[in-house]
């Protein structure tokens, strides 16, 4: 009985270790050959890790990576092309080694392949872009730049670098933080000397250290600097100079405005004056208020060119009423909204710098931003004006009284409004293509007016067109005669358009032309080509 109870233990150890043998998880296909690659592209937080596969192909494959004594990593399962697998892994530390093997599942045994070791890459500097300049003032510059590459750091601090070339010295002006590293990054460098030459250059540092970018270098001009406003009149005081520049900085109010008017200065330069409340009033029942250009602010004042105040956001009509010598305005960079001014005919140029993103001047015709509307036109603009081709209509009396003697209109426009050109200057005028209609009045008194072409897509002409006018040539490429009022052709100067002027149509169209009951009323018609030549 005492043999029995010795060998029951070692029965049931038997049995327990035959059944845990037939359990065991044996491969068919026996241990898959992998073998690991070197990493390739590893940058600061990446790298490509690679494997030959082997037997293992048809198994659940991932990579297992991680730092050396850490809990590992997976990848999400692996695609088998051929032989081999590949992997990006990502969102790893800089300066990091990391150790990477090939696991291998096939739903019974997991099996690893030979591990390798890989480092990132350190972090780095900080990457700027050249310095670009914006707008400029006598002792002001607004300049842009772009952090092209934060070397995988937080950016700690930026600016700009300010030498002056004179004195040696360089100042940081850093941007306020946080800072926006993805952004364009603008900063108004103002305080500078005047009449001396500063090289300005880009920075930025992450703890890694400080970088830059290109500079520019510029010189300043002579300016007034009127501090806290309310003081020009004390700086000027008894001075009866006549300036041919005058450049003023600081803050003005309404008293400074007023003052200005009894300076004597053709060309005047406020891109560094900011305009502030307070103050009586400049003109009559008109009071300054902050960063506006206001409604009389310089009207009737006496200056050829003026640049207004970088920081003013909006300009309102009449601003510049009747300055009959003003030739050049330069609008400001933060103005959103501009309105134009009456009695300027001396005004040729108007311009618009780069970092305003209301406005865009092109050959000193002040447009909206996308170059859809004309804003303002100005009366003395000499010579040919010819309008892009995203313009696509012109309002009522959009050129009154300009000076220009040449108007090429792009084939884009369709629509313009009543009495265009009247009692302006132009001599010769190509009208659109595609125009239809002539509106009542479009060449009223346009004293000086010898020439007009009109388009193929010509089909109506309202009142009085030539009214005042000493038209000499009208070419018509329309196929069919455009329908007439019964003023189209009417003057009240007496002069007769009918007789006095030749018509020019199309060939294949004279005798259509001809038998018309108003176009019929030209004594003389002629043919004209493709090229308006006439036969």
């Amino acid at each position: 009985m005492t043999h029995s109870r010795l060998h029951l233990p070692i029965i049931t150890l038997m049995t327990v270790m035959l059944v845990s043998c037939g359990e065991y998880d044996i491969p068919l296909h026996g241990v898959p050959q992998m073998r690991m690659a070197d990493a390739t592209d590893i940058t600061r937080t990446s790298a490509v890790v690679h494997a030959s596969v082997g037997t293992a192909r048809n198994d659940r494959l991932t990579f297992e990576y991680g730092e050396e004594g850490s809990t590992p990593r997976h990848t999400p399962p692996l695609t088998v092309a051929g032989d081999s697998a590949h992997a990006t892994l990502s969102d790893l530390r800089h300066a990091t080694t990391y150790v990477c093997r090939l696991v291998s599942d096939n739903g019974r045994t997991k099996v690893a392949s030979d591990e390798i070791r890989f480092a990132t890459l350190p972090n780095s500097l900080p990457k700027v872009s050249q310095l670009k300049q914006l707008a400029k003032g006598p002792t002001s510059v607004i300049v842009a730049y772009n952090i092209t590459d934060n070397g995988g750091e937080q950016i700690l601090s930026s600016g700009c670098k300010v030498h002056n070339t004179v004195t040696g010295q360089t100042v940081n002006r850093p941007l306020p933080s946080p800072i926006d590293e993805n952004a364009e990054q603008r900063l108004v460098v103002s305080g500078l000397e005047r009449t001396t030459t500063f090289r300005i250059t880009p920075y930025a540092t992450n703890s890694v250290g400080e970088a830059t970018g290109g500079h520019i270098t510029l010189t300043t001009d002579n300016t007034i600097s009127l501090g806290y406003g309310g003081n020009l009149a004390d700086i000027m005081l008894n001075d009866n100079t006549h300036y041919q520049t005058l450049s003023l900085s600081g803050a003005m109010n309404g008293d400074d405005f007023r003052c200005l008017r009894d300076i004597k200065a053709d060309s005047l330069n406020l891109a560094d004056v900011s305009v502030i409340e307070g103050g009586k009033e400049y003109a009559p029942s008109r009071y300054t208020k902050n960063d506006i250009i206001g409604y009389g602010m310089f009207s009737e004042m006496n200056v050829t060119d003026i640049t207004l105040p970088l920081s003013a956001v909006a300009v309102e009509e009449q601003a510049f009423k009747n300055c009959s010598r003003i030739t050049a305005i330069t609008m400001p960079a933060a103005a959103a909204d501009i309105l134009p001014s009456d009695g300027c005919p001396a005004l040729q140029q108007i311009t618009v710098p780069e970092a305003n993103d209301s406005y865009r001047s092109i050959d000193g015709i002040l447009y909206d931003r996308d170059v859809t509307k004309i804003v303002w036109m100005p009366l003395g603009k000499t010579g040919t004006v010819e309008l892009p081709s995203s313009i696509t209509s012109i309002g009522d009396y959009a050129f009154r009284g300009c000076m220009f003697t040449s108007f090429i209109m792009s084939n884009s426009v369709t629509d313009i409004g009543q009495a265009v050109f009247y009692g302006s200057r132009v001599e010769k005028a190509v009208m659109s293509d595609a125009l239809k209609t002539l509106p009542t009045a479009t060449f009223q008194h346009c004293s000086s007016l010898e020439e007009v072409h009109l388009g193929t897509a010509t089909e109506l002409l309202g009142e009085y067109i030539f009214d005042g006018t000493k038209t000499r040539k009208i070419y018509v490429t329309a196929a069919y005669p455009p329908v007439c009022n019964a003023h189209t052709f009417a003057t009240t100067d007496g002069y007769d358009i009918c007789q006095n002027c030749t018509l020019y149509v199309p060939a294949a169209s004279r005798a259509a032309y001809r038998s018309h009951p108003r176009w019929g009323q030209f004594k003389t018609i002629k043919e004209i080509t493709t090229n308006t030549s006439e036969k």
